[in-house]
């Protein structure tokens, strides 16, 4: 699949005018001059014929990697963990990207990139790493201080409404017992209804 769309993300590793400034000194430099480094998983493996890629070194059968590949594989792995935590975020929001495809093929990508469009607008309220999250807590924290007191709200609308019911209720039974009624009068239950709830 990805050799399938090589001009397109060839087209997105390349380097713009205004990155000339940028150090760049990874490998494959020589190789892929004007082009970005893709940081791969292990699925992608030869992808360095193609494109500046990086994927993890695999243990070789019956063998053990060396403590050097170790430690470039974590820093890989490091490096790469935002983006899982973002096709995390992409598949919690959207069911479409998570779940199998089955509407019209050639609408796929338009869906695709609208799902990718509006997780980028959630991430920049909601970082992906706890040490971006600062400000996600504040909002996150502001959102329970509005839920609680809505139902702190709500608590006492209803126990005012209870009140109210109750005095109506002793009320019409006061009258009742003075000998004045009146089936006109709505008390605000119906039979059967526990009075006092």
């Amino acid at each position: 699949m990805f050799k399938a769309n090589l001009g397109f993300h060839s087209a997105q590793l390349e380097k713009q005018p205004n990155d000339t400034n940028v150090s760049d000194t990874e490998t494959l430099r020589d190789k892929f001059p004007n082009q970005w480094a893709v940081l791969a998983d292990k699925g992608y493996q030869g992808i360095q014929e193609y494109v500046r890629g990086f994927t993890p070194v695999k243990r070789p059968p019956h063998g053990q990697l060396t403590m050097e590949q170790e430690r470039a594989n974590a820093k890989l792995s490091s490096d790469r963990v935002i983006v899982e935590n973002f096709f995390g975020r992409l598949k919690t929001l959207w069911g479409l990207v998570s779940d199998k495809y089955t509407w019209k093929r050639d609408e796929y990508n338009m869906y695709f990139q609208t799902c990718v469009a509006l997780t980028n607008i959630h991430v920049r309220f909601n970082p992906l790493r706890n040490v971006d999250g600062d400000g996600y807590n504040q909002y996150k924290n502001r959102l329970l201080s509005i839920g609680s007191k809505v139902k702190s709200k709500n608590a006492s609308s209803k126990a005012k409404y209870r009140e109210n019911r109750r005095a109506r209720i002793q009320a019409v039974l006061r009258r009742a017992s003075t000998g004045y009624t009146s089936d006109d009068y709505d008390v605000g239950y119906e039979e059967g209804d526990d009075i006092f709830d």
